[in-house]
């Protein structure tokens, strides 16, 4: 059943797509926190918020995971994802190197590390994460940005195009589900 947000009032099942925030947890119920096995999860954002899949990532992994918001042009809209606006103290973290990581939504893709930073992407180029790690050169996993696109297909592959993730290493799942 729906219920609402109580950071900023929509109605939602399981999850607020805008604030990223539970909604609906029974009292004495506390929603598990996953610690990703890398410093940092950006999600490029193109789609309508109430049809991401990532979304649940910044649910679960909130102090780890970074929305970067393509889809609305206009940061007031009430349909943009994490409407609270600038970052609070869970969203702001220290990376490997004790630099201030800022995870609030960004509204532009960020310049990258390719040394340290890998695309979510299953391409020709790609290859597994072992593959990769076992490469000399780069970035331990603890100091890896992984990046995910979540957009429609053809979208997705313009994005993986952008100038600032062109020259990013691909990766693929290992093992990838059966369709």
């Amino acid at each position: 059943r729906r219920e609402v947000c109580s950071s900023c009032g929509a109605s939602a099942m399981f999850y607020c797509p805008y604030c990223c925030l539970p909604v609906g947890v029974p009292a004495g119920v506390t929603v598990p926190r996953a610690r990703l096995p890398f410093a940092r999860c950006d999600i490029i954002f193109d789609d309508a918020p109430k049809k991401a899949t990532s979304i649940h990532a910044k649910v679960l992994a909130p102090e780890q995971v970074r929305l970067i918001d393509l889809f609305t042009a206009e940061g007031n809209s009430n349909r943009t994802l994490s409407r609270r606006g600038a970052a609070s103290k869970a969203e702001t973290d220290k990376d490997a190197s004790g630099d201030s990581l800022d995870l609030s939504v960004l509204r532009e893709i960020p310049e990258y590390d390719p040394h340290i930073t890998l695309v979510l992407f299953p391409d020709d180029s790609s290859a597994t994460f072992e593959e990769v790690a076992s490469q000399n050169g780069f970035g331990p996993p603890e100091c890896i940005t992984l990046v995910v696109i979540d957009s429609p297909w053809k979208r997705a592959q313009v994005l993986r195009k952008h100038p600032r993730l062109a020259n990013l290493q691909s990766i693929r799942l290992g093992r990838p589900p059966s369709s």
